[in-house]
């Protein structure tokens, strides 16, 4: 990797410095925020289970409609506790499926620009910028997904954790010690956010052990105790304990039979990722080992898959980790200006939109679930292990051709 100029921040840093917009970088950003989203909406049906409920958008939904707001399903464990969408989908003078669906385009387009915003604080060129955030929305489950199934709250949880991690490639700790309270209203998985953060902090700041201390209180304390008032505030219908979730979640890995249900999950979840990063590993890990805050985040993410018995969906956490070091990497690694690598960066993303279920019809929801939740589809998984590995594989052997070529070139011309 090239030495950074001594004065130059490292990437992700608090305080970064920001090279200047340029018109045709705002006119591109609008047109991929605002655009893509939109197409996306207007090429996903409407989810056929339950009405458009899918499994737990039964509970939001429930929630949302203030006349059914002590039904059992509304008040059933965990969901019932994760109140912020649910609350704004019934204030909105609209249908509750258009209410979520509103809300769900809103956070798709919030998502898409904080997350450029969190590249545009690293030494990336407008051309890695740009991969990475189309590697972000290809994925099924950053946008396509919470048009499928609009009463889910994933696409308003990813933008209130994209926020987060813009405010902290920033350095506005205080603000995000403001956000959190109400973050976790929306996700309590919102609440893992808090070491990243401290630990992003931690490093770029010089500052007495008393004064981050007294951030980490700041971050953690009034969080919690928002967490424990709509916790005693609602009581639920059900039985529930995290730490049962958690473990049951983990006993899915004695069963042989789940292993590659698994793998095929980790496709569905990253899409052409896998190939990118291995490509890219040893670059990726000089990056994790020099900024640690992304390395925990990444870590934090890895546990949190076993939060609940699908894997794919679980993923998004760390997403945006995943793709600020592929961005930083392919930066070192190569000149994104390069013919090859912009080709093999045109392929990957279409590649990526295509596992992403961009390309394809939608199909029945047993469809769906063999192709992109196949941990709960009793169809054969081998469908999904061939969608999700083929064009991991294609992406793979263009990148040693085309992608490593321009790595020897670089690194001949030093």
């Amino acid at each position: 990797m090239a030495a950074r100029p001594p004065d130059e921040k490292p990437a992700g840093s608090a305080s970064p410095r920001r090279p200047p917009w340029s018109s045709a970088e705002i006119i591109l950003l609008a047109a991929v925020s605002l655009l893509l989203p939109l197409l996306v909406f207007i090429a996903t049906p409407l989810n056929e289970h339950n009405g458009g409920r899918d499994a737990d958008g039964v509970h939001y939904a429930a929630m949302a409609d203030t006349l059914a707001a002590d039904s059992a399903d509304a008040r059933a464990a965990p969901f019932c506790w994760r109140i912020l969408t649910p609350w704004l989908a019934s204030v909105l003078p609209l249908p509750p499926l258009a209410s979520f669906r509103l809300l769900a385009g809103v956070a798709s387009v919030l998502s898409l620009l904080l997350l450029y915003d969190v590249l545009r604080s690293m030494p990336t060129s407008p051309p890695v910028r740009f991969f990475g955030l189309l590697l972000y929305a290809g994925v099924f489950w950053a946008l396509k997904f919470s048009f499928y199934s609009p009463f889910y709250i994933d696409a308003e949880t990813q933008a209130f954790l994209l926020l987060v991690l813009s405010l902290m490639v920033r350095g506005r700790f205080l603000l995000i010690a403001i956000l959190l309270p109400i973050a976790v209203l929306q996700k309590e998985s919102l609440l893992a956010l808090a070491p990243v953060v401290f630990a992003h902090y931690a490093a770029d700041t010089t500052d007495e052990r008393r004064r981050r201390l007294r951030l980490l209180a700041a971050l953690v304390l009034p969080a919690i105790v928002a967490l424990l008032i709509v916790r005693g505030a609602i009581e639920p219908s059900n039985s529930y304990s995290s730490a049962r979730a958690f473990l049951g979640s983990i006993g899915q890995l004695r069963h042989v039979t789940v292993w590659p249900r698994f793998v095929a999950e980790i496709f569905s979840g990253l899409g052409i990722l896998p190939a990118v990063l291995l490509l890219l590993a040893s670059h990726a890990r000089r990056f994790l080992l020099s900024h640690r805050s992304w390395a925990l985040h990444l870590s934090i993410g890895a546990v949190l898959l076993f939060g609940g018995p699908e894997k794919a969906r679980f993923f998004l956490f760390m997403l945006p980790g995943l793709i600020v070091v592929v961005a930083d990497s392919l930066q070192s690694s190569a000149a994104a200006t390069e013919t090859r690598v912009l080709l093999w960066m045109t392929a990957v993303v279409l590649l990526q939109f295509y596992v992403g279920h961009h390309f394809t019809p939608m199909g029945t929801f047993a469809d769906y679930r063999q192709r992109m939740v196949p941990i709960h589809s009793p169809e054969s998984v081998l469908p999904s292990l061939v969608r999700g590995v083929t064009p991991n594989v294609l992406a793979f052997a263009l990148g040693s051709l085309m992608l490593r070529g321009a790595m020897r070139a670089r690194l001949a011309r030093r």
